[in-house]
């Protein structure tokens, strides 16, 4: 479980990506949000409805059957709701996150890896010098 100011968790049943959700009802519960423990998904506990067990599982994970929108008709096709787009964009905003750690990840890794080939570069060079003075 955690609490209020962990900006990469979006609420997998309202789509809401704030860790604050505005429930009239119950202020207090509406702040805290869990994480599902195979799928990692965040959910708030206003949203769940009852203060979950733990471990928690998804509603995802749980029934892996039941689908994860449920798109509206209109004129013949598809629409995509407010609730929809909501969920979709915090999707979005989970992949973006998942990118930029991946993307510093990679740069440190690179700086680390680039000091090491500077370093062995420095000992190679320092090594023929001495061969050099035999």
């Amino acid at each position: 479980m955690s609490t209020p100011g962990n900006t990469d968790i979006a609420c997998h049943m309202c789509g809401d990506n704030s860790s604050v959700h505005e429930n009239p009802d119950n202020l207090i519960t509406s702040k805290i949000v869990v994480s599902c423990l195979r799928y990692y998904s965040s959910s708030h506990v206003s949203c769940i409805g009852s203060h979950p067990n733990a471990p928690y599982l998804c509603v995802m994970c749980l029934n892996q059957n039941s689908p994860l929108l449920v798109l509206g008709d209109s004129n013949g096709g598809k629409v995509v709701d407010k609730k929809a787009s909501s969920i979709f964009l915090a999707a979005c905003k989970i992949s973006a996150n998942s990118i930029k750690k991946a993307a510093i990840a990679a740069k440190v890794e690179m700086e680390v890896k680039a000091k090491e080939a500077t370093d062995a570069r420095k000992l190679a060079i320092k090594s023929v010098e001495q061969v050099e003075h035999l």
